[in-house]
């Protein structure tokens, strides 16, 4: 049958309706279409989960997840919620250091209870491991976090540490031009001979980063 989506006024990019998520009263939650809280269907703003996630409010994102929210779905770019977790869990500097770290990782965990596509592809072919490994996580001193995300995303849904982009890059050599020291450490760990080899499409592996790596100190 045919969605039919509520007038506007019932998105919940009115995101101010969930801040509260408490205080809201159960016949409020009961009349939330849990489509239009993923899409925000007919808009160009950012739906419901993202923001959320970006707060780091773990109640809210369990509630959407549990009405129906996608955590890999995408409205304008490629982008889905877990990039979005990565992103603003390295960049975010306006959160409690405490709350952030915490909340960070107890969010990623519930997405990925929810991922149908653990290996998803983004623009560039990239992974979710390409996106952890890209991040300045040294600059916000969240050096360990950053770590615990990519073993996450290794351990609990097996994205394979050695996979490349479509331009052959892998999330090593990503983390060695960024100089996540703790992330190119645990990747090539799990990576093997072979794998360490890899070239991109421009003849670089991971050696050659490495050295280059190296003589940044």
């Amino acid at each position: 049958s045919a969605v039919v989506f509520p007038p506007p006024s019932h998105y919940l990019t009115t995101y101010q309706r969930f801040l509260g998520l408490k205080e809201v009263c159960e016949r409020a939650r009961d009349n939330i279409d849990p489509l239009a809280i993923v899409t925000a269907h007919g808009t160009s703003r950012p739906h419901s989960l993202v923001c959320a996630v970006e707060s780091f409010d773990v109640s809210v994102v369990s509630f959407i997840l549990a009405k129906g929210g996608n955590p890999q779905y995408s409205l304008v770019s490629s982008e889905d919620s877990l990039v979005s977790l990565i992103i603003a869990s390295a960049r975010d500097g306006g959160t409690d250091e405490f709350i952030l770290q915490k909340n960070s990782v107890r969010i990623l965990s519930l997405l990925l209870s929810y991922v149908r596509i653990p290996h998803r592809r983004f623009r560039l072919g990239w992974t979710y491991v390409h996106f952890v490994a890209q991040e300045n996580w040294i600059g916000m001193r969240r050096e360990r976090l950053g770590l615990k995300l990519l073993c996450m995303f290794l351990d609990d849904v097996s994205v394979p540490p050695g996979v490349q982009d479509f331009d052959g890059t892998t999330a090593l050599m990503v983390a060695a031009i960024a100089r996540n020291i703790e992330i190119v450490s645990e990747l090539s760990s799990r990576m093997s001979g072979p794998e360490l080899l890899l070239t991109d499409n421009s003849g670089t592996f991971f050696g050659g980063v490495r050295l280059s790596f190296h003589g940044t100190h």
